[in-house]
């Protein structure tokens, strides 16, 4: 497969798991995204003398996840969250438990961001580029390989993958595939990450957190016990994390972050029984980040798996498409890079 030259489109856990399964099949690899860090919604920030996950906090089972911590190296770094005991939020205010803590989801000793981190470093090792600050304008698949358009210049590859999620991949894309991509509709999804005195916080954290039911007519969706669910984040003092979730583009995403604090603040302060404000708090906002998985959903995948069977060249990975979450976007490309490794190889 000497020669071979693929291009990946977006460097976050997706994006990095495909160029690194293609580097190990022995292609040539160029990453681009213009974000100037990999990792895209998994990250960290340094919040109250520790280091936490501004997205994802954990994972969930799946072979083809095994199967890639395995290869590098972190399979030794699974950290179950504990005490394992969830908890939901009744219409009443109460919190009643709720299955095992996470079920059977994990989390890494380093931190989610770590298996970006530790992605990045391997592909780099191997001789894969890694373009950071370049945003791709167009992929255009012409049969017999793919072109690239970035800041008006083209470059030519045998095949694309493109990790960008469902709008950005519409945007990148012409034909019948953007449309369908573009029809998909998200949620977005702001996470609050607040620091109290543990003498301030009255609710024992005794297990991994809660969720509620935006029925009930809550705004907070979730509510992570930090401290208690991962050890890298025990001490004082305690960290809590808030997830809100909304149709588009919609009410909370586009607050200042003092009136964000304010209304979750609202909500949590009840069931926490918190005393004072929070001691620091940071908000970190991804605007369409969840997909809607309705039957809409369901059919604009299925248009575009139907579209790309012809188009052997160029595949589309990610939650919008093989999600939800980390481990099934990882099981999706291994379907798709596969498939992509066969056509270059058949040539």
């Amino acid at each position: 497969m000497t020669g071979t030259r693929v291009a990946v489109v977006g460097a976050g856990v997706t994006g990095l798991a495909a160029a690194w399964r293609l580097t190990r099949s022995g292609i040539g690899v160029e990453v681009f995204d213009s974000a100037d860090r990999t990792g895209g919604r998994v990250g960290s920030n340094e919040f109250a003398g520790r280091l936490v996950d501004t997205g994802p906090d954990a994972l969930g089972p799946d072979p083809a996840l095994d199967e890639l911590l395995e290869q590098i190296g972190m399979a030794g770094q699974i950290e179950i969250p504990g005490p394992a005991q969830a908890f939901k939020l009744t219409a009443e205010g109460e919190l009643e438990p709720f299955g095992v803590g996470g079920g059977a989801m994990f989390g890494l000793a380093g931190g989610i961001f770590s298996l970006p981190e530790r992605l990045e470093e391997l592909l780099r090792e191997a001789g894969a580029g890694i373009r950071l600050g370049i945003p791709v304008e167009e992929v255009e698949d012409r049969g017999d390989g793919v072109v690239l358009r970035t800041g008006g210049h083209e470059e030519a590859f045998d095949a694309a993958v493109i990790a960008t999620g469902a709008r950005s991949a519409a945007g990148l894309l012409g034909g019948r595939v953007a449309a369908e991509l573009a029809a998909i509709k998200g949620l977005s999804v702001t996470l609050v990450h607040l620091a109290f005195p543990g003498d301030r916080v009255g609710r024992e954290m005794n297990g991994t957190g809660y969720l509620a039911d935006p029925a009930d007519g809550r705004l907070v969706t979730g509510c992570s016990w930090s401290s208690a669910k991962w050890k890298r984040l025990a001490g004082e003092p305690v960290i809590l994390r808030a997830s809100v979730r909304e149709a588009g583009q919609a009410t909370v995403i586009g607050l200042d972050d003092e009136a964000v604090v304010a209304r979750v603040m609202a909500e949590l302060r009840p069931v926490m029984e918190i005393e004072g404000e929070p001691v620091e708090a940071a908000v970190t906002r991804y605007a369409d980040a969840l997909v809607v998985r309705d039957e809409g959903h369901e059919a604009a995948v299925a248009a575009v798996r139907e579209e790309l069977d012809g188009r052997p060249r160029l595949g589309l990975v990610g939650a919008d498409l093989d999600g939800p979450g980390i481990s099934r976007s990882i099981a999706g490309v291994r379907h798709t890079v596969d498939a992509i490794i066969e056509g270059t190889t058949n040539d």
